[in-house]
């Protein structure tokens, strides 16, 4: 695969991957079989995956599955990829609010695979979580998440904008927004550009158009002292700031920053 542009030690980590996915092995069951002789359609289907990573497919859409918070999620090219720094997103949650028991009232906006939703469901047991998503095929990979994890008693999917439509009062608020300034859409890694969805990707002329909506009904449906908790991307964190001045019922209360020391989650709080 590295005469495809994919970079030797990720190709390796790709090719045992694909590996596992043909065989259907998990990993400690492929390390202890690894020498068995395979099925005969295995080499066939081996290097049919190959061949679709070497067209600069994501591994999480061959293989159709996503590693988040310790959990397992359905994926495919109608939602976002989880990625490991939208766990921040999670863990700042916790730290903000330490007790596990609380009845929130959570909204996940732009679920995507949900996620957010499925993850925040596992840490706080009594809360009730509401998922929307603008896209519906969105929301379908997200109610199959919701269903794998039993969580379809507390975890509502909904096809809608943002908060639009939403009614009730909201304790906390949870968002990975599209944030990538459409001038810079095609500057990104092809496996972004060609696979991943455009409308989880356009933030709009200058990236913060989803910062925007998002604040805007926050200030409205968030119950007081409630929590918002959303991720920008590099270079954002000023705009972020303006965006909060504009909102006289919101105040930035902390920004966290990822493992390579950049601002990466904004907090803020209905005043």
């Amino acid at each position: 695969m590295e005469h495809a542009g994919i970079e030797t030690c990720n190709a390796g980590i790709d090719a045992e991957a694909l590996a596992r996915h043909a065989l259907g092995w998990n990993r400690a069951h492929y390390f202890s079989h690894r020498h068995n002789v395979p099925h005969l359609s295995f080499d066939s289907c081996f290097e049919n995956l190959i061949a679709r990573r070497e067209r600069r497919e994501p591994l999480a859409f061959i293989t159709g599955t996503r590693e988040f918070w310790s959990l397992q999620f359905d994926v495919s090219e109608a939602v976002l990829i989880p990625r490991p720094e939208t766990e921040i997103i999670v863990r700042t949650v916790l730290d903000t609010i330490p007790d596990r028991t609380a009845s929130l009232r959570i909204v996940d906006v732009g679920t995507g695979s949900g996620c957010l939703a499925v993850s925040l469901a596992t840490e706080f047991p009594n809360a009730q979580i509401l998922a929307t998503d603008v896209s519906s095929a969105a929301i379908e990979i997200a109610k199959r998440n919701v269903a794998k994890n039993d969580l379809a008693d507390r975890i509502e999917c909904r096809h809608t904008s943002f908060l639009a439509g939403v009614e009730e009062s909201i304790e906390v608020v949870v968002s990975n927004p599209p944030y990538i300034p459409t001038s810079h859409l095609t500057d990104l890694q092809s496996e972004i550009r060609n696979y991943e969805p455009e409308v989880a990707l356009n933030g709009g002329m200058d990236g913060l158009e989803g910062f925007r909506a998002l604040l805007a009904q926050s200030e409205i449906k968030l119950a007081r002292q409630g929590w918002l908790f959303f991720e920008f991307g590099f270079g954002q964190l000023n705009g972020v700031k303006a965006l909060t001045k504009e909102h006289e019922n919101l105040e930035l209360v902390n920004v966290v920053h990822d493992l390579q020391k950049l601002p990466r989650v904004a907090v803020l709080r209905r005043r």
